[in-house]
């Protein structure tokens, strides 16, 4: 009875590999988020948390959203400390013209993040890859395209749109949120 079991038990598990292996089809690649939080990011190459400088007032707000309850204004050129920070960007597809790595043209990527020197992190099949597309959405392009036509792999459908949030401590030891755009010196640490 007990050898019954453990072949009746061996056929059932050899006949569902078998219909995994054989018959099924493979799971649908899951959506893309409209909405990715990227949480310790610093959008740019060299990008830093570390002392900043404001170059003007900057509000500080309580939570990281526009409208939320403001709680300190931060001087010009005094210095302030950012802890850590994300960036929340809606997805934008991107469309291959050219052939890179995987992607061929007609292909079609969703980008979020911008990460420096070209690179973004994208959505493909299902999963996050950091991807290098030749561009920097901060270009003189509008944001949505190389420039150089010999690196061009394709362009954007419409510019990033992100909102980049950092944590900051305040000299009385509160912390709060900044828009990481607002105009600070000492982000970079190449410079």
């Amino acid at each position: 009875m007990r050898w019954l079991a453990v072949v009746g038990g061996w056929m059932l598990a050899a006949g569902i590999v078998h219909a995994q292996a054989g018959t099924s089809k493979p799971a649908p690649a899951q959506a893309a988020p409209e909405v990715f939080v990227d949480e310790g990011a610093c959008p740019f190459e060299c990008c830093t948390y570390r002392t900043w400088t404001p170059r003007a007032e900057i509000a500080v707000l309580e939570r990281p959203e526009r409208g939320a309850p403001q709680i300190a204004v931060l001087a010009a050129g005094h210095d302030i400390q950012a802890l850590d920070g994300h960036v929340r960007t809606r997805g934008v597809p991107f469309h291959f013209t050219q052939a890179l790595g995987d992607d061929k043209p007609g292909d079609v990527r969703m980008v979020y993040t911008y990460q420096g020197e070209g690179f973004f992190r994208t959505w493909k099949d299902g999963r996050w890859e950091e991807a290098e597309l030749a561009f920097s959405p901060y270009g003189g392009t509008g944001g949505t395209r190389c420039t150089e036509s010999a690196h061009c792999v394709g362009y954007l459908e419409r510019e990033l749109q992100s909102e980049w949030w950092v944590r900051v401590r305040l000299p009385d030891g509160r912390t709060g949120w900044v828009d990481g755009h607002a105009g600070f010196d000492n982000q970079d640490a190449c410079g």
